[in-house]
């Protein structure tokens, strides 16, 4: 096992499910915001899973109602960067060179006795990383002044300046210009000014000035918004002030401030941020967020609350980063609720259960990541803790770096990976969960849990026409299991599993297996809690020590036929396929359709295991007497580029080789097919030789038969009187599609084999268009046997003109025939996207309230903004 492959972060899924537990907060609460953008830019490294791209389909977001919004942070880091890049070279570049005063002009005339250089017909002055440009230029020798007229242009990497005159020393940059235009490129800062003094450490003074962020073709001398200022001092990756402001929307006053002060930076400055204020239910709201720059690497932010009828607090925030592969993320709150008097606020908190609300509240979290080496061996430590004192804070206090506001469970963990001899892994870790429904002292800890496991290829037969070979996969581990009431202990286990994985000419890939567990079980507390049923199978204690011996076999055989059939023009196929970029780059000659008929088998003995705890899903299997059988079929296109002479490139064929088995973890057994993830699908048959293009269209269909019941029913004289045990499993369907880049559709289903109608089913569909409208849906239903799941989430974005966008999300919950969530946004952006204006109207049952907020953003300044929240539901229902 490869360490690479080994050292993928961990993270622990909590289980969400707001159903359990109905919460009701009502507030009106009137908010003003003033939101900079660009400041205090994270340092935590991000760890993205890789994903395949067939038929991705991307889930409805209920946190972005525009999708330009989701990559925007994206997009302006790497722009940074970029920037920071191309900064550095030039600078490297001119220190290279080594040239103190480079002039190229139409007329150069050196004046000896005043050692100065003039220059006439157009003037290009290089110095350092500068270039300045003027119809005339006076330049001191020595003293590096210049004094520039005529359609002075002054370029370096940090940004440029435009003027009618200017004079400055070259050295320094310090002086002075006349009628400047200034523009910060990272910053996208535009600012022009009558009189603008340039200070040393790239700040200006500037006199009757307009400031603003649109870099559009002006129409009219009129740009969407400006400040104007009697006066204002500006410093690069630091901030702004202005005295005597007014805020203009296309030379038309809109607002007036005697002072104001902004960032105009993109780099970390210790300071205070904006703050957020409002007042309603909770009395009035104050928040005051300051944002230390601890070091390079280091940062803080404190954020000190209140709410005057709830709680006092503060909220910090810590990152540090230490190397490309090591940094660290955490936070702790502190919340005093005595100002609520015990007062709920709306909160249901029926179904809890503990529904107590500490006075003293403390939530915290600490997120960390490590890769280190000890003796010259490789180690890497993954920290994810979280805590919350009570059951109801997140609901009331909601902090995602935590969890969801509805989550069910909030999950720590904490592993230590390294590799031994290149084939053995080894895996030291912790759990802890906080029920936020359930009993605590009922849920099960992994403290702590160590793993070791091995993975070995061996080629005993050689090289030899069946291409078979030997691979044993190996595991030991031992997990202590710990809670407060009922029964704990350990187990110890070590799993053994041998395939001989072949295959037969070129018709057919097949796989034998056999597999070995071991378990030993120690329990320090025995009681399970239960009371003795009539027949005396439900033990009150269980024994002190217990152990299994379950062996399991296995095999698989699997084949594939395929036929290419060209595409002539004028195939509705073809028409459809080429839409968009991929069918712009080159045209569909062929199709290539796949039949991939597959069969496993598994067996696992009966053995006794009422003695043994139920720790996990890996306690107490159940005997096994499986055949799942499935066909797959696949369109893939070939592509061509619509050069002709780049035609005839190799059609592709899949090796025998290539032809990957079922996979081996996904029996269909207790979560039959349902439950598969998109990679285990994904491993039949997906690697084929170099030259295919795009696999545009895959179904397939799934069943299990249980020889076990099919031989129990045989055998049951009353079986064709009585209704005897189903020994077939549903059905299972799963259907990809992804003909271009404008629709995308996943289908997952599993129906009943009597009546045909589903058990559950799942389907997220894309659907986008070249003006950059979009609906993204997931539809999911599942048919339990107390309660039924089905639920809608949908998102839609609309772009009515070049300006105007609607977006719209909502999470339906047809069961009870009710909205859960629902968000409704108009935005207007202006034509060179320096501003935009956004109205949203949000509704939420759980907790319930309605939301209004209208919100002006200064593309590079910040955002206006005021947010209404109406009357709670039940109370305007009732």
């Amino acid at each position: 096992m490869h360490l690479t492959n080994l050292f993928c972060a961990r993270r622990i899924s909590s289980l969400r499910l707001s159903s359990l537990t109905s919460f009701n907060t009502s507030r009106f609460l009137i908010t003003l915001e003033f939101v900079a953008l660009g400041i205090a830019a994270g340092t935590a490294a991000l760890l993205t899973p890789v994903h395949s791209a067939h038929a991705q389909v991307e889930s409805p977001d209920r946190k972005f109602l525009y999708v330009e919004d989701k990559t925007k942070k994206r997009e302006d880091r790497s722009r940074r960067k970029e920037i920071q890049k191309r900064q550095k070279q030039v600078a490297k570049e001119a220190q290279a060179r080594g040239l103190p005063l480079d002039i190229n002009a139409g007329n150069i005339d050196y004046d000896t006795n005043a050692k100065t250089i003039k220059g006439t017909g157009g003037v290009i002055l290089s110095y350092s990383s500068a270039i300045i440009e003027a119809e005339e230029v006076s330049v001191g020798i020595d003293s590096k002044e210049a004094l520039l007229k005529g359609d002075v242009r002054i370029t370096d990497p940090t940004g440029s300046v435009l003027a009618d005159e200017a004079q400055l020393n070259v050295e320094t940059g310090v002086g002075h210009l006349k009628n400047a235009d200034i523009t910060f490129e990272d910053g996208n800062y535009r600012i022009f000014a009558k009189e603008a003094r340039k200070l040393e450490g790239q700040a200006y003074e500037l006199e009757d000035t307009d400031l603003s962020t649109c870099n559009c073709p002006e129409k009219g001398g009129c740009l969407p918004w400006t400040m104007h200022a009697d006066r204002a001092r500006i410093t690069r990756d630091g901030y702004g002030e202005t005295w005597n402001t007014t805020i203009r929307a296309c030379e038309v006053p809109v607002g007036y401030s005697p002072y104001l002060f902004f960032p105009a930076k993109t780099k970390r400055q210790t300071g205070l941020l904006p703050p957020r204020f409002g007042g309603g239910r909770r009395g009035f709201e104050f928040e005051q967020p300051f944002f230390w720059a601890i070091d390079k690497a280091t940062d803080a932010t404190i954020t000190p609350l209140i709410q005057t009828k709830s709680r006092i607090g503060v909220d910090t925030e810590f990152r540090k980063s230490y190397s490309e592969k090591s940094d660290l993320e955490a936070g702790v709150i502190y919340l005093n609720e005595s100002l609520r008097n015990g007062d709920l606020q709306g909160t249901d908190i029926s179904g809890l259960a503990d529904p107590t609300i500490d006075t003293n509240r403390i939530a915290g979290y600490v997120d960390g990541v490590s890769a280190f080496e000890v003796a010259n061996h490789p180690f890497q430590f993954i920290l994810d803790g979280k805590y919350v004192s009570d059951d109801l804070l997140l609901r009331e206090y909601e902090k995602e770096e935590i969890d969801d506001y509805n989550t069910r469970f909030v999950t720590s963990s904490a592993v230590l990976r390294t590799s031994i001899l290149d084939e053995f892994s080894a895996e030291l870790s912790s759990e802890y969960n906080q029920a936020m429904v359930d009993n605590d002292d009922l849920i099960f800890q992994r403290l702590p849990e160590l793993s070791l496991d091995g993975f070995h290829n061996f080629r005993p037969f050689g090289t030899n026409p069946l291409g078979a070979r030997v691979v044993l996969s190996s595991n030991a581990d031992l997990v202590n299991f710990s809670r407060k009431d009922r029964y704990e202990g350990q187990r110890y286990e070590l799993f053994e599993k041998v395939k001989l994985p072949f295959h037969v000419a070129n018709y057919a890939d097949a796989e034998l297996s056999t597999e070995l567990r071991a378990s030993k079980y120690q329990l320090g507390e025995t009681g399970t809690g239960k009371f003795v049923d009539t027949e005396g199978t439900i033990p009150e204690e269980l024994p002190d020590s217990s152990d299994r011996l379950l062996p399991a076999f296995g095999g698989l055989l699997q084949t594939g036929v395929e036929r290419v059939y060209a595409v002539a023009d004028g195939n509705p196929i073809k028409s459809i396929v080429e839409l968009g970029n991929q069918g712009r780059l080159g045209q569909l000659v062929r199709v290539k359709h796949t039949i991939e008929p597959g069969l496993k088998y598994r067996y696992v003995p009966f053995v006794e295991q009422d003695d043994n705890p139920v720790f996990d899903s890996r306690d107490h299997l159940e005997k096994r007497n499986l055949v799942t059988y499935q066909v797959t079929q696949r369109l893939f296109g070939r592509f061509e580029s619509r050069d002709e002479y780049l035609y005839g490139i190799e059609e592709t064929t899949p090796e025998v080789g290539d032809l990957d088995p079922l996979g081996s973890k996904r029996p269909i057994d207790d979560e039959f097919a349902y439950t598969e993830s998109a990679a285990v699908r994904q491993q039949d048959f997906r690697s084929m030789r170099s030259g295919a293009r795009k696999e545009f269209a895959n179904l397939r269909i799934y069943q299990s038969w249980d020889l076990e019941k099919e031989l129990d029913n045989n055998n049951d004289p009353l079986a064709v009187e009585t209704s005897s045990v189903d020994a077939f499993s549903d059905y299972g369907v799963d259907l990809g599609l992804s003909p271009n880049e404008y629709f995308k559709l996943v289908a997952k289903s599993t129906f009943d084999p009597d009546t045909l109608s589903p058990s559950s089913y799942s389907l997220g569909a894309n659907l986008f268009d070249k003006r950059g409208d979009q609906i993204r849906s997931r539809l999911t239903f599942v048919d339990g046997s107390s309660s039924e799941y089905r639920q809608l989430e949908s998102s839609i974005e609309l772009r009515l003109t070049e300006q105007f966008r609607v977006g719209y999300y909502s999470r339906y919950d047809d069961v009870s025939g009710k909205f859960i969530e629902s968000k409704t946004g108009l935005r207007y952006k202006s034509s060179c996207n320096c501003w935009v204006f956004d109205i949203d109207v949000s509704d939420r049952e759980n907790p319930s309230e309605t939301r209004f907020t209208a919100n002006i953003t200064l593309i590079g300044l910040g955002e206006f903004g005021n947010t209404f929240f109406t009357d709670d539901h039940r109370r305007r229902n009732e």
